[in-house]
C-alpha cells in the first residue's frame, strides 16, 4: 500500500488540495445553507473516490495489497452519489459520522493510555 501511495504521490497531493478548496469554500460562505454544505460534501466524496480509484488502478500491476484502497475509493464514490440524491440525509449522516468518530477516537485514546501506563509516566493525561 505504501508503494502505491508513494508512486501516486500527486494524487494524494490533489486530494489534499481538494480538501483545502472545500475548507475555503466553507469559510467564504459563512451563510451557507445546509443543502449547499451537503452538496459540497457529496462532491468531495465523489471526487475523492474517483481519484482514489484512478490511483489504485494505475498501480494495479504491482503485487502489493490494494483491495482496501479499492474498496475505500468505491465506497467513497458510491456514498457521494447517494448523498447527491438526498442532500437532507447528508446532514444526518455527517452528524452520525462525527459522533462515531468522536466515540471511536475517545475509546482508542483511553485504550492507548491503558497500554502506555507500563511504558510512560503520566498516562492519565492520555486517558
Amino acid at each position: 500500500m505504501l508503494r502505491i501511495l508513494t508512486k501516486n504521490w500527486w494524487m494524494v497531493a490533489i486530494r489534499g488540495g481538494l480538501l483545502v478548496i472545500f475548507a475555503i469554500l466553507l469559510f467564504i460562505n459563512p451563510g451557507l445553507t445546509a443543502v449547499g454544505l451537503a452538496i459540497y460534501f457529496a462532491a468531495l466524496l465523489v471526487i475523492d473516490g474517483i481519484f482514489n480509484l484512478i490511483g489504485v488502478i494505475a498501480g494495479w500491476k504491482s503485487s502489493e495489497d490494494r483491495w482496501l484502497l479499492l474498496v475505500e475509493g468505491a465506497l467513497s464514490l458510491l456514498l457521494g452519489i447517494l448523498l447527491f440524491r438526498a442532500p437532507g440525509v447528508t446532514l444526518l449522516f455527517m452528524s452520525l459520522v462525527f459522533a462515531f468518530w468522536f466515540i471511536f477516537s475517545g475509546v482508542t485514546r483511553v485504550a492507548m493510555g491503558v497500554q502506555l501506563r507500563k511504558e510512560i509516566k503520566g498516562e492519565g493525561w492520555m486517558i
